[in-house]
Parts: structure tokens; sequence; C-alpha cells
């Protein structure tokens, strides 16, 4: 079954691997010289408009490196040495990290600086929203954590490389999901805790 945000996961795949060609179309798109230059502006809603898309771009990094950790639970689940227990764990686990996945994917874009300008008060709930979500989807990554070292328990020599790197996945995904609060201007709030 594919989750919504594992398309998002394969659009940005396809997007970057179209990276480095070189381009039929040199010229600068007509709005492009207001949004490069929108981190010069120091207006509050150029510094806006730099926080969300600054933010949206940390999440989309934590976003694929969850999808990266979910495929690698998807693949390991299916491993004939893991006993019920170890798989039922892999299987929450797995239900976890697409529901950080959907989370996530809910603040992955961020609006032009026009919008911004537009509508200042919108656009500061949308961070406002963005950092709630991302300090959800942190928390639930500290939860898939847990679980994961209690797999890494029951692994063999064999399958420790790969439920290794699911670990390292999720930490990668709370780093960025870190970075991404700290731009939008929020913090990190400890689980129930309010920010």
């Amino acid at each position: 079954m594919r989750h919504p945000w594992t398309l998002t996961f394969a659009a940005f795949a396809l997007l970057a691997a179209g990276c480095g060609q070189p381009s039929s179309d040199p010229a600068p798109k007509p709005g492009a010289a207001n949004e490069a230059n929108a981190e010069a502006d120091g207006s509050p809603e150029g510094r806006l408009f730099e926080q969300l898309r600054g933010g949206a771009v940390q999440l989309q990094l934590a976003q694929d490196a969850v999808a990266e950790a979910y495929a690698e639970v998807n693949a390991l689940k299916n491993e004939p040495d893991f006993g019920p227990e170890t798989g039922e764990a892999l299987t929450d686990l797995e239900a976890m990290l697409d529901s950080v996945g959907a989370t996530l994917s809910e603040h992955v874009s961020s609006p032009s600086k026009a919008s911004v300008e537009a509508d200042f008060g919108a656009a500061d709930e949308m961070r406002l929203k963005a950092i709630d979500a991302a300090n959800d989807a942190h928390y639930e990554l500290q939860e898939c954590r847990g679980l994961i070292e209690g797999v890494l328990d029951q692994t063999g020599e064999h399958l420790r490389p790969r439920v290794d790197a699911v670990f390292e996945k999720i930490r990668t995904a709370q780093a960025e999901i870190e970075s991404a609060v700290t731009t939008l201007g929020g913090v990190i709030a400890p689980p129930g805790g309010d920010e």
C-alpha cells in the first residue's frame, strides 16, 4: 500500500535526479529575484518567509529520513529470523513511522513571499502549527527509538547493520526536526509540555 507521504518522497527523489542537468532556460524567472532577495529583507514578512522556507526544507529532510527508515522496517519485518514478538514490534514501528511521515508531509512546503506579505497572520499561524507538528513528530520518533532499541537486543549479527541503519535514520530525522523547530523560532518541548 502506498502512503501519500511516500509519494512526496518519490517526487522529491525524481526532482533530485534531474539536478545537475544543464538547464535549457538559463534566464531566471521573473519572480525569482524577489524570492532570492527575501533573506536580505529585514522586514517581519521577510524574516517569517525565511523561517517558513528554511523550516520546510528541514522538515522535508526529516521526512526523507523517516521514509528510508519506514522502507527498511517494512523489509525487516518479513525476515524469518525474527520471532513473533519482534515481528509485532516492527509492525508497530512501521505504523509509527507512517504516522510521523504523514504529520511531516503537511509541513514540507512553504508559502510564497507574496502570500506571507498578503496575510502575515495566516503565515505565522502556519509557522506555529509546523512547530507543534514537529514537536509531536519528534516525540513519536523518540518512542520509535525505544522500539528499535528493543528490536536491536533481539537481532542476530547478520541483521544488526540493517537495524542499526533504521536507528540512525530515526536519529537523523530527529536532528532535522530539531533544526527545523529552531529555524521556525520554536523549541523542542518536553512530552506533554507546552512550548
